[in-house]
């Protein structure tokens, strides 16, 4: 089996090879004029008219077969298939991308549009342009990274090759986007209060502590989303505020339990607890519909609808029904 190094070394061999034919192997741009998603949006349109278009991404396969190439393209918003064929590019071009280019390089295509008989969505390619040469190969695709230790270490590998890793981040983001959509909407005002703090304060847990060199001062990164500075906001004059941030707690750790995390708090003057029962209820409603467009779940065995009655729990009822303890009466 040819080792790490050996396949660098042949790499850096065609990266000279491509200097010598007198291409650039790390241009500082692209002519790129479509992303993948929006050829595969408006592919029959563009087919029909025999647009030339000009994409750009990370070769993720390549297959020979004879005097032609088959390549698929991934450039972070979709994948694509594409058709290099000997009789359309120059010799000198199509020999140097079959010998010069590997699985993990940048290129950038220009091609029009066609379907192949099996009706694969495929750009035939009229000229290429290497963007970025990769040193180092990506691990198999199919198989991925099966080591877990390596995964978490080189994220950017696993959320190269697993597409559910990917999704997971672009959900996590609309996840945040919709809470602040649905806050903004009911009136709150996102503020930003100061993650290092001379007291933590708004929780009870250990905090990271660190020194302020100018001030000589110890301090410690803060425990809550600013509720005491939310509170103060609220004593200067704001109704209706919230802060979505990190907040860091020095603590163990495990895969649902980080030391440094997001988190949201919000303060809302003139109402009680009623008011805001219901508007978590709803925000928690808005959230699941607009980051999984569904508000019903299967979690952990327990099917789960959010869009259902929320059953209401007396807190000092079900701590006596369930340890016989009066909360109001116990000794600390």
């Amino acid at each position: 089996m040819t080792s790490l190094e050996e396949l660098i070394e042949e790499r850096k061999d065609k990266l000279t090879a491509l200097k010598e034919a007198g291409r650039d192997p790390y241009p500082s741009a692209s002519t790129r004029t479509h992303r993948i998603t929006e050829v595969l949006d408006a592919f029959k349109p563009l087919a029909q008219e025999e647009t030339t278009v000009c994409i750009a991404g990370r070769i993720m396969a390549i297959r020979e077969h004879g005097g032609s190439v088959f390549v698929d393209v991934d450039d972070g918003s979709d994948e694509i298939q594409l058709y290099i064929k000997k009789d359309i590019l120059a010799d000198d071009a199509f020999d140097l991308f079959v010998n010069a280019i590997d699985r993990g390089d940048f290129v950038e295509f220009t091609g029009t549009l066609f379907e192949t008989n099996r009706g694969e969505k495929s750009v035939e390619v009229q000229s290429w342009k290497i963007l970025a040469k990769s040193l180092r190969p990506l691990p198999e695709k199919w198989h991925g990274i099966q080591d877990a230790e390596k995964r978490f270490r080189r994220r950017y590998l696993d959320m190269l090759l697993n597409t559910e890793v990917k999704e997971r981040i672009r959900r996590r983001a609309r996840f945040f986007r919709s809470i602040r959509d649905f806050l903004q909407e009911k009136g709150f005002l996102e503020v930003q209060t100061p993650v290092i703090e001379t007291t933590p304060g708004g929780a009870d847990a250990r905090p990271f502590e660190t020194h302020h060199n100018a001030l000589d001062l110890d301090v410690y990164l803060r425990i809550s989303a600013g509720e005491l500075w939310q509170k103060q906001l609220m004593v200067g004059g704001f109704e209706k505020v919230f802060e979505l941030g990190r907040i860091f707690r020095n603590e163990g750790m495990s895969p649902e339990h980080l030391q440094d995390y997001m988190q949201m708090e919000f303060y809302w003057a003139y109402a009680d607890y009623e008011d805001g029962m219901r508007l978590v209820k709803e925000l928690f409603r808005y959230v699941a519909q607009e980051t999984y467009d569904t508000q019903t779940f299967s979690i952990n065995g327990f099917d789960v609808d959010l869009a259902g009655d929320w059953e209401r729990y007396d807190y000092v009822e079900t701590v006596k029904d369930m340890v016989d303890i009066d909360v109001l009466e116990a000794d600390t």
